[in-house]
């Protein structure tokens, strides 16, 4: 899979989908989360896993920096 560079948190994705992320308390695990347009939801283990709970409510305020997923 083909990732971007990692972005702070503070810099917000401009779409809708699923990112690989990482959060302040575990850095360097392969979390997947859907972000919503407003905020990361749900961290799983999978890019599928992120899309099917991509309407639970997670610890995305947890989340440290982020990379996308190029195509």
């Amino acid at each position: 899979m083909k990732l971007t560079e990692w972005y702070p948190a503070h810099i917000k994705p401009v779409r809708v989908g699923v990112y690989n992320v990482e959060t302040w308390a575990n850095p360097d695990s392969p979390w997947f989360s859907y972000w919503d347009g407003n905020i990361f939801n749900y961290y799983c283990n999978s890019v599928d896993d992120a899309f099917r709970n991509r309407r639970k409510w997670g610890c995305g305020k947890a989340t440290s920096q982020w990379r996308g997923i190029a195509k």
